[in-house]
């Protein structure tokens, strides 16, 4: 199917196009954060370290969670801290 399309249609609509992480920064916010769902072999983790050491976020600035088997619990108690920064200001 996909060297039928291919064939037909062109090789960019079986091919992803090049992510952009520069572009979905400039779109992500503090209640828009950037998540990444990958497939097996996928690792994004170097240059996504390289990419916010680039823009100054270093230490508590900059939070990286893989949500793999028993990682649940690390998520929500981020996610409370998150939200008592939110309501108290403490940023």
């Amino acid at each position: 199917m996909t060297n039928f399309v291919a064939r037909k249609l062109g090789k960019s609509f079986v091919e992803p196009p090049p992510f952009d992480l520069e572009k979905s920064f400039v779109d992500s916010s503090a209640l828009t954060p950037i998540i990444f769902i990958l497939s097996h072999g996928a690792d994004p983790t170097m240059a996504l370290l390289k990419f916010a050491q680039d823009k100054g976020f270093k230490g508590e600035k900059f939070n990286s969670i893989s949500l793999g088997q028993g990682q649940v619990g690390r998520l929500e108690l981020k996610g409370r801290l998150y939200e008592r920064h939110l309501n108290y200001g403490d940023t």
